[in-house]
């Protein structure tokens, strides 16, 4: 069985408002290409092809005031790799 650190992983850890505007970064070492900034949309870190999928997650939030474990993808190292959103 192979075990598995928190280092091992790539995290971005954010604070955002109800709309997605970025209020605080708490810890950014994703690679991705343009951190996202305070006053900036999450949304200008996601894949267009997720686009809809990341409005449907805000879309969500606004309504159910949560959403959790929402697979998105964003362009990160000259690659797209999928994060894990939640906000609560």
């Amino acid at each position: 069985m192979s075990s598995f650190t928190m280092e091992q992983y790539r995290h971005l850890a954010l604070f955002s408002d109800w709309e997605g505007t970025v209020t605080r970064i708490i810890h950014h070492d994703a690679g991705l290409p343009d951190s996202p900034q305070v006053g900036t949309s999450f949304l200008t870190t996601v894949d267009n092809r997720s686009l809809e999928k990341a409005q449907n997650f805000l879309s969500v939030i606004q309504r159910q005031g949560a959403a959790f474990d929402w697979e998105l993808n964003v362009r990160a190292e000259g690659a797209i790799r999928c994060l894990h959103f939640c906000r609560g």
